[in-house]
């Protein structure tokens, strides 16, 4: 095999994996259901965290497809099965971004899902969390201002006491989700890796990675 065989071959080998459509759906199904079931754990103990995108991460990771129905569906049936308002819907927009993030980040730096390193890792909760959190306080601004919506549990303590200092909303909203969000993203950015690497070792799987997206 010649040096430029053998470059082509190992730029395949590094290239973004593409699975099959029917199997994203399926895949964003389960994911959009495990973390409903993840979530829900909260009900009986609470911690002040999300947890709501380890399985989105995962989905997000077989492709678009999966990783947008998994940010939608868990939303949906959260909303559903909590009887909560139709506007927290809009709580949907924060997951589908940490879709979006990642799959132009795999795009940007051209590199096979499982080659994610700790670097990568570090850099994608860093943006997802900053950028979660701005998306996550106008979302809030807007709708304490059309339907009086109550700031959620995680950072509701600093809120209230960032509003004692005549802070505006927007920026009481917005500094307590910063610590809130590193910490949560950086726990369901790395287990969300970690659960997908650990999915690519089934064979039956590695068969569905025929072509590079």
């Amino acid at each position: 095999m010649t040096q430029e065989e053998n470059q082509i071959d190992q730029t395949k080998l590094n290239e973004i994996q593409k699975y099959p459509l029917l199997f994203q759906i399926i895949i964003g199904l389960v994911c959009a259901l495990l973390n409903l079931a993840l979530c829900s754990i909260q009900d009986y103990y609470p911690i002040p965290l999300f947890m709501d995108t380890v399985f989105t991460v995962t989905a997000s990771l077989f492709g678009a497809v999966s990783g947008l129905i998994a940010a939608f569906l868990f939303h949906l049936f959260s909303m559903l099965v909590h009887s909560n308002p139709p506007s927290d819907l809009t709580w949907s927009i924060c997951s589908l971004t940490v879709v979006l993030i990642i799959r132009l980040y795999l795009r940007k730096r051209n590199i096979k899902q499982t080659k994610l390193d700790f670097f990568d890792v570090l850099l994608l909760l860093i943006i997802i969390a900053i950028i979660i959190s701005i998306e996550g306080a106008i979302i809030f601004t807007i709708l304490r201002a059309l339907v009086e919506y109550r700031e959620t549990a995680q950072v509701r303590t600093f809120y209230l006491y960032l509003l004692r200092f005549d802070m505006p909303v927007f920026l009481s909203a917005f500094i307590p989700r910063i610590p809130v969000n590193l910490l949560d993203k950086g726990i369901c950015v790395t287990l969300g890796v970690l659960i997908y690497k650990g999915l690519c070792k089934i064979k039956w799987l590695q068969t569905l990675e025929s072509r590079p997206q």
